[in-house]
């Protein structure tokens, strides 16, 4: 499948939900998207986004491999990239649990963010899952160690708690609403935190064809000296199946 889009963010937290694709066959399935962005965050910022997926099932085993790749052009600043490779096993336990267990690797300049590894093993609970309404939530500790691109080469290594809530409501027949939260504090200083929202919906075109309307809201409550803590991401454009 392969998306263009216009939008207006850089998100440091990284939304694998949306990620997903619903084909519950065996076997290999992927997309590929490419996103055209303009941000105005104090300076205006151009940005390409390459971002691959691939899936692979088999019965209750599930494997997501996603990479992303951003170049970016500011009003005062040459062009640099972002980057991040996101490795995700799902094993279903029920038919309501499923363990997960992650690796990720990401930078990203314009954020200041040299360098950033994830690593965390959790579980995630389906609420509901019916034909109009599939809400999960979930919990992962993870490991966190970045490195940022300031004068010191300022380093912090962290226990968070990724926690998040999920659904897709079915609107009509040619329409899905889709809505993801993370809350994600470092154990013992829970005024540390990441929180990113995502809503989105789709409408089927045709049978090759989708329109894709999303809003984004990121919130990090420490972040690098320059960087800002709020970000708010517009996003519409035309999903393409191939």
């Amino acid at each position: 499948m392969l998306f263009i889009t216009s939008n207006s963010n850089i998100a440091q937290v990284v939304d694998i939900e949306r990620q997903r694709l619903n084909s519950e066959e065996n076997g290999l399935s992927g997309s590929l998207n490419l996103n055209g962005s303009y941000l105005d965050n104090d300076k205006v910022i151009y940005t390409l986004n390459i971002l691959s997926n691939s899936q692979y099932r088999l019965d209750n085993n599930f494997f997501l491999l996603i990479g992303d790749y951003k170049i970016s052009r500011s009003s005062d600043t040459d062009f640099q990239d972002a980057a991040f490779l996101h490795l995700r096993y799902n094993r279903s336990l029920t038919k309501t649990v499923t363990l997960e267990a992650f690796t990720q690797i990401q930078d990203d300049k314009i954020s200041l963010l040299k360098y950033r590894f994830l690593s965390g093993v959790g579980g995630r609970i389906a609420l509901v899952n019916n034909e109009s309404l599939l809400l999960n939530i979930g919990a992962i500790p993870m490991y966190e160690f970045e490195e940022l691109l300031d004068a010191a080469s300022t380093t912090h290594q962290n226990i968070r708690i990724s926690q998040y809530t999920s659904f897709v409501f079915k609107i009509s027949e040619s329409a899905d609403l889709y809505a993801t939260t993370y809350y994600q504090p470092i154990y013992n200083e829970w005024n540390d935190f990441r929180l990113h929202n995502e809503s989105r919906v789709v409408v089927v075109l045709s049978e090759k064809m989708s329109l894709n309307i999303s809003n984004t809201y990121s919130w990090d409550s420490n972040p690098p000296s320059e960087a800002p803590k709020k970000r708010i991401n517009l996003k519409v454009g035309l999903g393409l199946k191939f």
